[in-house]
């Protein structure tokens, strides 16, 4: 047997032997990429006879085709490990670590953004522009502007420090603002003593400065407030029957704060006037 017959001979077992344990379809043909499987190739034809061997101990012909079938049957078993799902060994369910490397990178970034401003006087120039800006055309409150620089990002002492330089000048004025806020809710909205306290302290002002400025109500004008709203309303209830009358007149000067006494005594008066 020459040499030529020896190597055909031992390609043949060597497909015969990978077919026999499914690792190769008996028609495989050679892939193109030979060169990672080149090392298990020259391991297999060492495995034959020596008679299998050419002189001098090397596979030189048979080697990329035997090279070419090892790496048929690795891809074959490559797409069997693929549809075993995303838990089976060597696999990654795709995606999953770019999303862990965004969200690293979002908090490395947040980590090396530093600091907002590159000097106090920047943060100082900038936190003027935006109280001038929240006060243009309307006065708000001390606490108001504090929450608004705070988002802004302005560090605490520069933001006091503003803040107490317009209050200096009067600028910033939480008793005026108090009184004029009173003066105009209770007439323009017809707002009782309790709703008027409500807005005022949502908008940071302090207890007493309230106490102040909502004790120029009085009694009676909050009973001028409510019975404008009921006249007002009852104007739009025309068809509705006395009972769901009163019911949704209560309704609306309960949510505006007034007491019972009040409510009661308005609707005496505005249901009584009322046709029947």
């Amino acid at each position: 047997m020459n040499d030529a017959d020896s190597s055909a001979d031992a390609v043949d077992q060597v497909r015969q032997w990978l077919a026999e344990r499914g690792k190769l379809p008996a028609d495989a043909t050679a892939p193109t990429d030979q060169s990672r499987t080149a090392d298990q190739a020259r391991s297999v034809a060492s495995a034959q006879p020596a008679d299998a061997a050419a002189p001098g101990g090397s596979m030189a012909d048979p080697a990329d085709e035997l090279a070419a079938a090892g790496e048929q049957a690795s891809s074959a078993g490559a797409g069997d490990r693929s549809s075993q799902g995303p838990g089976a060994a060597g696999t990654r369910e795709p995606g999953r670590r770019p999303r862990r490397g965004r969200r690293a990178q979002k908090r490395v970034s947040a980590e090396e953004t530093g600091p907002l401003f590159s000097s106090d006087s920047e943060a100082e120039e900038e936190a003027r522009t935006i109280v001038l800006r929240q006060l243009t055309g309307q006065a708000r409150t001390r606490a108001e502007l504090e929450k608004k620089l705070a988002d802004k990002e302005i560090p605490a002492d520069t933001a006091k420090q503003v803040l107490d330089r317009f209050t200096d000048v009067g600028l910033i004025n939480d008793s005026e603002f108090a009184r004029s806020w009173v003066e105009s809710r209770q007439q323009r909205r017809n707002l009782s003593r309790t709703a008027l306290r409500q807005e005022l302290r949502r908008k940071g002002v302090d207890p007493e400065i309230i106490g102040d400025a909502v004790g120029i109500v009085e009694t009676d004008d909050e009973y001028v407030a409510a019975l404008d709203l009921a006249q007002r309303k009852v104007r739009t209830m025309g068809g509705l029957t006395p009972e769901t009358r009163k019911r949704r007149l209560v309704g609306a000067l309960a949510r505006r704060g007034f007491s019972s006494s009040i409510v009661y005594r308005v609707l005496d008066e505005v249901l009584d006037a009322e046709p029947e």
